[in-house]
């Protein structure tokens, strides 16, 4: 061994060279968490701007595109035109751009636009020139000719297959994809280790049918993986394997005897250097704790007994994982212990290696058909199976940090497992997510949407959930009751506009709800099948009328309104107590109910007022303000809402007597707690 291989090897396996370069990579992060300057290019109209399309998912009758180039754009285009770009393709446009902002803020929902903003995309385009360019790159060109023969496969098959071939999910259900994330077998889609390991094994086994030598094997393995990696979608989850592959399977080739965890830090510092914001990449978090540490704790996985060790690496990967499933998700499926020891085979060992095969024997589509309704029933019956699933609340970054280095020093000291489990044990139960009452006013964009605690119960009253692309969906409202620790609520609807009630159809899917009182007045058809499905789940169902009560811990919400002709004016009015304070929530009634309501009752010590109607000029009248000593008012209106609520007059009349005006297009989501009425907002007005 010559002397420079000596040194090179003797720098290769000092610590202080990888202790550096992860010293380095945080260093980075840091400063790119702290520098909150953001230069944000100029956009012109009339220029024409090219870009590689990078993403595209439907979205009703358009396509939301994703391009990237010498700047980066989101591009709304119609079906039409979306049907016709494969992703790799490269397009030209102009047109009108928007600033991209976020259209709601929450207490326990990241800002989208400062994620898009991270990946150098400010401006949203809707082109009124657009163009397919002519592919001159050989990658792209191979990446089309891919799509256009995906596109020949029935509509289930080929979303599977771009997902397996090409690390595209953009054609699976969602639906689907959010019950394989419950089960805790979402990992089993994204490229990872598992598909690098059937690809290269099989290369390797060719090759060595060849008689090619170890190194030769390696070269050519590297070879045809960057390929791959540059034709597939270059996600993290792909180059955390390719790296893994390079370094590892290169080490033991050439002899360099680099120990796993230094290739691991190297690794690791490499992702943050590259994006220092992966780090709040969850499939990369999933991917890269997961694989470290069948890496590093390997060795004791092993077993005479397959299924043993099958059992153990479900297990390690599982706990391993949970502090980022907690974190993220707020629930712990723990049978998705169980669930991975048949769907890790099943896709592995079955689909997986089928998706190559009917590539290029299309004949075998029905077999591969076959599979997929195996694991799609398959996941639906276990999905319905939820007595071992716990919902934990949201707790400082720090718990979820000490827990995965619990997990850790178990292995090494059994005892602290004790701790462990201790520790999840106590964030399940004994730290209660409502120590005091509170009531939270959601920000879902053009909708209501308002969530009161008390005494270990919630109740929501409205969901909010009229369709489009700037308004909040049930996803959001599970994920907010989820991380404040709620696995139960009540639901009032104030009514049946879609604003007020589309999201609970969906709801009833991902929560127990216990009871639903619905408003007086003919139905409309969302609360009609609101009906029929609360009847299918055997859920209390009752109409409201006026003088009905319902008592919540320290809330009494009292239904005050009678029935009237219009939807709107027959909405549930609800006046609420909690010890010394009074609510009334006025729905979307108009000027006309306020007076009747008036004259009926006589509204003493009257502190909060949810606005009618998100603040339109047909509510919150002169005479309802006039008598009262009402400190808080509460508007629940879109950003830019097509209605321009709320209007200038209300906000006026409020301001005149003196009122504390709360809107979620100033302030995003605005909590009270009780009785000091203490106000947290997301945003500062």
């Amino acid at each position: 061994m010559n002397p420079f291989t000596i040194k090179l090897r003797k720098i290769l396996l000092s610590n202080w060279l990888y202790g550096t370069f992860l010293g380095l990579s945080l260093i980075v992060v840091f400063f790119s968490y702290v520098n909150t300057s953001v230069k944000v290019p100029i956009y012109h109209q009339e220029k024409k701007y090219q870009g590689t399309v990078l993403s595209k998912r439907k979205f009703d009758d358009s396509y939301l595109l994703t391009t990237q180039g010498k700047m980066n754009f989101q591009i709304l285009v119609s079906s039409k035109i979306g049907q016709k770009i494969q992703v790799g393709n490269q397009v030209s446009f102009k047109g009108q751009a928007k600033r991209i902002e976020d259209t709601y803020y929450s207490f326990y929902q990241s800002s989208y636009s400062k994620k898009l903003a991270r990946e150098g995309i400010y401006y949203r385009v809707t082109p009124t020139y657009f163009s397919i360019l002519y592919q001159p790159s050989l990658r792209f060109r191979i990446k089309t000719f891919l799509y256009q023969r995906l596109d020949s496969f029935q509509s289930k098959p080929k979303a599977y297959l771009k997902t397996f071939l090409l690390g595209d999910q953009s054609d699976l259900n969602s639906k689907i994809k959010s019950v394989y994330q419950t089960l805790g077998i979402s990992h089993l889609f994204a490229l990872s280790g598992m598909h690098i390991s059937f690809l290269i094994g099989g290369i390797t086994c060719l090759l060595k049918k060849f008689k090619f030598n170890e190194k030769v094997c390696f070269f050519l393995s590297s070879l045809f993986l960057s390929g791959y990696f540059l034709i597939v979608s270059e996600s993290p989850s792909i180059l955390r394997a390719s790296l893994f592959f390079f370094l590892f399977k290169g080490n033991q080739v050439f002899d360099f005897h680099i120990e796993p965890y230094q290739l691991l830090l190297f690794i690791f510092s490499i992702f943050l250097l590259k994006d220092p914001f992966i780090l709040e990449n969850v499939s990369f978090l999933y991917s890269f704790i997961i694989s470290s540490s069948l890496i590093l704790l390997g060795s004791t996985l092993v077993s005479s007994k397959k299924w043993m060790t099958t059992l153990k690496v479900s297990l390690l990967s599982f706990f391993v994982s949970l502090p980022v499933t907690l974190y993220t998700q707020y629930q712990i499926n723990f049978l998705s212990i169980l669930w991975n020891l048949f769907f890790v085979p099943l896709v592995s060992i079955f689909i997986f290696p089928l998706s190559f095969l009917v590539f290029f024997c299309p004949f075998l589509e029905p077999l591969f058909s076959l599979f997929l309704f195996i694991l799609e029933k398959g996941c639906l019956f276990c999905h319905s199976i939820s007595f071992l699933i716990f919902t934990y609340m949201k707790l400082p970054f720090l718990y979820y940090f000490l827990l995965f280095v619990l997990f850790y020093v178990s292995f090494y000291k059994r005892k602290f497992f004790i701790f462990y489990f201790f520790l999840l044990f106590c964030h399940s139960f004994l730290f209660p997510s409502f120590k005091s009452d509170r009531l939270t006013m959601l920000d879902v964009g053009q909708g209501d949407a308002f969530l009161f605690e008390s005494k270990g119960k919630a109740l929501l009253l409205d969901t909010g959930g009229k369709e489009g692309m700037d308004v909040q969906d049930a996803s959001f409202l599970v994920k907010e009751l989820k991380a404040r620790g709620i696995t139960s609520i009540q639901v009032l609807l104030s009514h049946g506009d879609l604003d007020h009630a589309g999201n609970l159809e969906d709801l009833l899917t991902k929560i127990k709800v216990s009871f639903i009182g619905l408003n007086l007045g003919e139905f409309s058809p969302c609360e009609r099948r609101i009906q029929k499905l609360s009847a299918k789940k055997k859920i209390r169902i009752k109409q409201m009328q006026e003088q009905d009560q319902l008592s919540l811990g320290n809330f009494t919400f009292y239904q005050i309104n009678r029935e009237y002709q219009n939807e709107n004016e027959s909405s549930s009015v609800y006046f609420i107590t909690n010890q010394n304070h009074a609510l009334l929530f006025l729905a979307d009634a108009p000027v006309r109910v306020e007076e009747n309501l008036l004259k009926q009752y006589d509204f003493q010590n009257l502190s909060i007022l949810k606005v009618g109607h998100h603040g339109s000029k047909t509510s919150t009248g002169e005479r309802l303000l006039e008598n009262q000593k009402i400190k808080i008012a509460l508007i629940s209106s879109g950003r830019n809402n097509f209605y321009h609520h709320p209007s200038p007059t209300v906000l006026e009349r409020l301001k005149k007597y003196q009122i504390s005006v709360y809107n979620t297009q100033t302030v995003g989501s605005t909590q009270i707690t009780f009785p000091n009425l203490k106000i947290k907002t997301v945003l500062v007005s």
